[in-house]
Formats: structure tokens, sequence, C-alpha cells
């Protein structure tokens, strides 16, 4: 029986019940067998130029079929710039964690990261070894305006909750934290 592997572009919608969650999760914990490979790529501010652009996504992982998926967004001097970098992911452009950026339009001087990652819920897998063996068998390319696909490495294996990938009220604030420091040098 094919195992469900759901791959997220970093951020996808998870309510795992709780909006705080300790790293030492216990087995009646939402956290317990909720698995994270992420993968992110930082690109500065100055980097897009005005106008359309997409870039398409593809998750590839041997013994599934590809997901390919294509974002349009668009740059424009108007739009306004956030303190915080703006994350595309599989579905679109997004800011300030889950609010998503008005008209999918960002400003040039918008720093922005590339997000996504493969999530396994519980029972998706029968182990963190299977889910660590999916994540090297997976690969996730991006291609901009149709330009050749790169490839953004997927970290380790994680719990879901260590990582931060919780609840919407939590924030993802570890998360973000670690995108910042991107920036801090």
């Amino acid at each position: 029986m094919k195992r469900t592997l759901l791959a997220v572009a970093l951020a996808g919608l998870l309510a795992v019940g709780s909006s705080s969650v300790a790293l030492g999760a216990t087995s009646t914990s939402p956290c317990q067998g909720l698995l994270t490979a992420m993968a992110t790529r930082a690109i500065p501010a100055g980097f897009w130029a005005a106008g359309p652009h997409t870039y398409t996504v593809r998750y590839h992982t041997e013994g599934y079929d590809d997901w390919v998926v294509p974002v349009d967004f668009s740059v424009s001097p108007a739009a306004p710039l956030y303190d915080e970098p703006v994350y595309l992911r599989m579905f679109g452009p997004v800011t300030r964690l889950w609010t998503p950026v008005a008209d999918a339009t960002i400003n040039p001087a918008q720093a922005t990261v590339f997000w996504f990652g493969l999530v396994a819920f519980p029972g998706d897998v029968a182990s963190r070894s299977e889910f660590t063996d999916l994540v090297a068998a997976s690969t996730i390319y991006v291609s901009i305006d149709g330009g050749a696909a790169a490839v953004i490495p997927l970290g380790p294996t994680t719990n879901g909750c260590a990582y931060g990938f919780t609840t919407p009220s939590n924030g993802l604030l570890h998360v973000v934290g670690q995108l910042h420091r991107h920036y801090a040098g």
C-alpha cells in the first residue's frame, strides 16, 4: 500500500491542536510522529525586476508522482515593503508568516525566501527512518521565469513542532528566527 506523503510549500496550513509545544513531546502530543524536512533559499532585496514573474516548483520523490506547480506573482515599486522577508511557497508568496501578500505583488526592494518542505503526518510513514529515506530520495527543483531549474536541498528530518511547524498562532517563531539570521550579516 502506497503511503501518503504530503509535500508542502513551506507553511501549508497545519493545525496540530496546540499553540505552544515543548520539545519533549509526549506520546499524547499532537507532535508525536509529525516529521518535517525543510528547504529554504534566501533571495536578496533587489533581485526581482519590476513586472510579472513565475517560479515553478517541482517536488520529485522516487516512487511517487512529481508535483509541478507554477506560481505567478508581480513586482512593483508601488507594493508595500515589509520588514520581514516575503516567503515564496508552493502556492504563492506570503508575508508575516501566514498573511497573503495583496494581489501577489511584491516590492522590488523586498527580500524573499523560497520556503518548501516535506511533511509526514502521524501514520503517513512507519518510522522516522522511513521518512528520512524518503527525504534522501527527494529533490526540490525551482526555476524562475522559465530558466534552468536549481535544486534547493532539503534539511535534516526533524520533529515538525520542534522545527516550529505548528499552528499559525504559534507563528513559526523558531523558523523565522533562523531565516532572519540570513539577513543579519
